[in-house]
């Protein structure tokens, strides 16, 4: 027996191992999202990705990868009016933080929130209007999750395939909460005048780049 036909002997129980696992990989996220589907309003699924509402808010669901930092995400969008205010808020511990520690005064739970994320955003001074108590503590509670909050929508970005429905609720209800908490605050975040809402387009414009060189 030559020795490419021993290697390739050998080497058809593994690529048959991959070829099981890959598809029990498949067959576990089609169901997941069938799964998704059922929870939510309206529920519909196209491939990896699920649409339809929770509590009244347009929601979409869907697993990603990425390759910096290395993971997989199971990912809440909803969408928000339209308005000038961008944030990111990575787990602490990913990159060297870009806010100063909070004041000695500074409430239990903007103190919580601090220490589970680092924050930026943009226009800066909008962030304690935007993250009241309610939404803080929220944010709080959830583990290993990135908070991405976009013109027109925000992401819930957990690092983790989720298969249970049940495990998407928390996702769900921090999106929904967040985007209710952006409409709410909507007119505070356009701006009093014309000048100020074009300076704060412009703020987030420049924010955006940022990351997207990052």
């Amino acid at each position: 027996m030559s020795t490419v036909v021993i290697v390739l002997v050998c080497a058809a129980p593994i690529v048959g191992l991959f070829v099981f696992l890959g598809s029990h990989q498949i067959r576990r996220e089609r169901q997941a999202m069938r799964d998704f589907a059922a929870l939510i309003d309206d529920g519909a699924v196209a491939g990896r990705r699920v649409t339809g509402r929770w509590k009244g808010v347009n929601v979409s669901i869907g697993f990603f990868g990425r390759v910096e930092p290395y993971v997989f995400l199971t990912a809440v969008a909803a969408a928000r009016q339209s308005s000038p205010f961008v944030a990111l808020m990575l787990p602490r511990g990913d990159r060297s933080p870009s806010r100063p520690e909070p004041p000695p005064d500074a409430p239990d739970w903007i103190v919580a929130l601090d220490r589970k994320y680092d924050a930026d955003c943009a226009p800066v001074e909008m962030f304690r209007i935007v993250f009241d108590e309610d939404t803080a503590r929220l944010l709080a509670r959830l583990s290993e999750t990135e908070i991405e909050i976009l013109p027109t929508q925000v992401n819930i970005q957990q690092r983790e395939i989720l298969y249970e429905a049940d495990a998407l609720r928390p996702l769900l209800d921090t999106a929904r909460q967040l985007a209710a908490r952006l409409d709410a605050v909507h007119g505070l975040l356009v701006g009093a005048t014309p000048a100020d809402q074009e300076q704060r387009e412009r703020e987030v414009v420049q924010f955006l780049r940022r990351f997207q060189r990052v």
